[in-house]
């Protein structure tokens, strides 16, 4: 991306404005910054000793061209509301273990905020000197405007120390920071003129400002050292050479000796989940051989909200940002990619200087194969970017022949290819960064070819020779040459099957799905490979990551990954597991239809009424509802229904008849009046004395029953009748009774 950024950019700070400064430093060794002190050489004056130090703000190396996660031990602390954070910049002063606490030179950097003037933000410079100390002369970066100064004078573009306790500088500070403006060149698919360090207002994402000092201190004490101490005022974090300022979350991962610290801001949404982007920089931390580890790292995740010239910056020997977007399942780690840099402290030559971005691209690819999370085809076809036409004028040791992708691309492909000769005789491009990091100068094309003579054999050397001399470019290895020197390589199958898990049915999905119904995806994941491996399947819906499933599987064996979701919003929803993704169609559920209403005819007052209500769902998808039978309009019964696509049910229920009039029963869009009958009771005669009562039981007619099929809307039955019976004596009969009537009547007088 940034090709100007693979070596020391223009450097910031005239230091040749000061008598006897230092160079830019090399990248330091682990717990340094990126600062040299030296005797300035001039002649001191009577019993005193000349130092200096410097520090490069301009030390920038870019991420890939193309950049683009497990709960585990990471702990996420919140930045505070207010108060500040500190973290310590520590020169060689502090790795010095019998340094006493009067040999140091503390100068202490507090940045903060200034939002009514974004692009700016506010720095003060406090000191605390040694005893000793005659003189003490900074200078600051030319980005700094001067807004105060306790106990230093001003001369000549430095400041220069009166003597007073305490001393203070404030200053603004200009924080934003363009690819245009380093003179260096972005990806065409970046721009050139987007941010690599940016002031906003509410945050900032900004490079800590370079300075030059010298002092003079009493001979024969002990040489004073400076260290460096940068504190945020209000919330935000300082790592050695990056800091955020504003609202952030921090998770931490302690790895193989090393504090891994990802800073994740308020104002950005981190694609990949904090663990993930651990996961990543643990596996590269225990990985990578090729010397001693940093105490801590800090990695930024950049809000994408900015346009930013690059995916990611790694600037300082320990500090780096990357845009909070980039994922990690991709051969272009950046993550990976900007770690790789923090463990690169050599200075390259022009020849060599392709070492630094190639190797970079390469473990990126190569560590996220040994991590699982791609597989080895995606990292052949990224190897073989090398041999693209677009950069096949490329000559690695000819820098001007790059453009903006040869040292990255054919670096790789390069690099790779080393790295499998190297393995095939025991070694690794590992040995090749080492011999680069204890370098005690520049490595050289000349220190490059002894390091290989002493791992390989002649033809390597060679190979090396043709490789990064012409445009002559290596063939990528297949998968089977790949087990046989890296080791076996694990590859994973997936195939997906879904199905309903209720409330409402049970079964292969092959319709849509109604809001509450639950979705099951399941995912069959087989280890193809020739060697036993960890797999990792993201699980998203609706784009929104929704958890990982893991495991480790040995080469032929398969599981499955269940994965349920219950969706409460109608529309079309994706799930995707891994790389199989599902789209599920969600439905409001259908409401039943009542297509028939049943009931008898006629009924006695007092009885009961049955009611039969067919229903039915005519679409393809469940129906879900109440049903309700009314009589004569107030609802008396209420029955839930849930019926499957095309499904039919009966319903049965019992309502009670009114005491008067015939009652109208509703069900749905369906009605129909049954007739209620009221029984005449029947008078039984008077008997003469001795003669038995006789009496006959009304018989009720029974009654018809009404059905109301689908297309009906009423239905007015005739109702039946019920007839009583009376005795008839006849003619004969009443004349014997008159009779004997009389002849009591005679007995009684007579």
């Amino acid at each position: 991306m940034l090709r100007g950024l693979t070596a020391l950019l223009v450097a910031l700070l005239a230091v040749g404005a000061v008598a006897g400064v230092a160079s830019p430093a090399p990248a330091p060794t682990a717990g340094e910054t990126n600062a040299t002190e030296t005797t300035d050489g001039k002649a001191p004056t009577a019993g005193e000793t000349n130092a200096t130090e410097t520090t490069d703000e301009e030390t920038l190396t870019a991420g890939g061209t193309n950049a683009t996660t497990v709960v585990a031990d990471e702990t996420p602390t919140t930045g505070a509301a207010s108060g500040p954070t500190e973290a310590t910049v520590v020169t060689a002063a502090t790795a010095t273990a019998t340094r006493t606490a009067d040999a140091v030179i503390e100068q202490r950097v507090t940045l903060s905020l200034t939002p009514a003037t974004p692009g700016r933000i506010r720095v003060q410079y406090g000191y605390e000197f040694p005893s000793y100390l005659g003189e003490f002369r900074v200078r600051l970066s030319n980005r700094t405007t001067l807004q105060s100064a306790t106990g230093f004078d001003r001369s000549n573009g430095q400041y220069v120390w009166d003597g007073t306790s305490d001393p203070t500088i404030t200053v603004t500070y200009a924080a934003n920071r363009t690819a245009r403006e380093t003179g260096s060149e972005a990806s065409a698919a970046d721009g050139d003129h987007g941010f690599l360090f940016t002031d906003r207002g509410p945050w900032a994402l900004v490079q800590v400002p370079g300075y030059e000092a010298a002092w003079r201190y009493e001979r024969g004490r002990e040489p004073p050292e400076l260290v460096q101490r940068v504190r945020t005022d209000g919330p935000g974090v300082a790592g050695t050479k990056v800091a955020f300022l504003g609202a952030h979350t921090v998770h931490e991962r302690v790895a193989h000796g090393q504090r891994l610290r990802l800073v994740v801001p308020g104002a950005a949404t981190l694609r990949p989940s904090p663990t993930a982007v651990l996961n990543a920089t643990a596996t590269a931390s225990d990985a990578l051989r090729v010397g001693d580890r940093d105490e801590s790292v800090w990695l930024f995740a950049a809000p994408t909200s900015v346009d930013w010239a690059v995916r990611g910056l790694q600037t300082g020997p320990t500090d780096a940002w990357v845009q909070a977007d980039t994922p990690v399942t991709t051969p272009d780690n950046v993550w990976i990619h900007e770690y790789v840099h923090t463990r690169q402290s050599f200075t390259p030559a022009s020849e060599t200087a392709w070492l630094t971005e190639g190797s970079a691209d390469y473990y990126a690819a190569a560590l996220s194969l040994r991590a699982g999370t791609v597989e080895f085809d995606a990292v052949a076809d990224t190897l073989r970017r090398g041999r693209a036409p677009r950069v096949g004028d490329t000559v690695l040791t000819r820098p001007e022949t790059w453009g903006q992708y040869g040292a990255y691309h054919v670096g790789a492909l390069v690099a790779g290819e080393l790295d499998r000769r190297l393995r095939a005789d025991g070694d690794s491009l590992d040995t090749v960064l080492a011999a680069a990091n204890a370098a005690d100068d520049t490595f050289t094309p000349a220190d490059l070819e002894a390091t290989l003579s002493a791992a390989g054999d002649d033809d390597l050397v060679a190979a090396a020779t043709r490789y990064t001399t012409t445009t002559e470019r290596p063939t990528v290895w297949n998968r089977s040459v790949h087990a046989a020197t890296f080791g076996g390589v694990a590859a994973f199958e997936t195939a997906t099957t879904t199905r309903v898990a209720g409330p409402y049915r049970e079964g292969p999905l092959s319709s849509p799905v109604v809001t509450g119904e639950t979705v099951v995806v399941d995912t069959r994941v087989q280890n193809t490979g020739d060697t036993a491996g960890d797999y990792r399947l993201v699980v998203s819906v609706d784009g929104v990551r929704t958890g990982t499933r893991t495991g480790r599987l040995r080469p032929g064996e398969s599981t499955t990954v269940t994965v349920n979701r219950t969706f409460e919003t109608a529309g079309d929803h994706t799930v995707v597991v891994g790389d199989e993704r599902v789209t599920v169609s969600v439905r409001t559920p259908a409401s039943p239809r009542v297509d028939e209403l049943t009931v008898p005819s006629q009924v006695a007052v007092g009885d009961e009424i049955p009611v039969r209500v067919g229903v039915s769902n005519p679409m393809s998808y469940p129906a879900v509802g109440n049903v309700t039978v009314a009589v004569d309009g107030r609802a008396t019964a209420t029955r839930r229904v849930t019926l499957p696509p095309n499904g039919t049910a009966t319903l049965s229920v019992a309502v009670a008849a009114p005491d008067g009039g015939d009652p109208t029963i509703t069900a749905g869009n369906r009605t129909a009046t049954v007739t209620v009958t009221t029984p005449t009771p029947t008078s039984s005669p008077t008997a003469t004395r001795g003669t038995p009562r006789a009496t006959r039981t009304p018989q009720r007619t029974p009654t018809a029953e009404t059905t109301v099929p689908a297309g009906t809307a009423t239905s007015s039955p005739s109702a039946g009748t019920t007839r009583s019976a009376a005795p008839v004596l006849g003619v004969a009969g009443t004349l014997l009774a008159v009779a004997l009537a009389v002849v009591a009547v005679w007995r009684r007088r007579a």
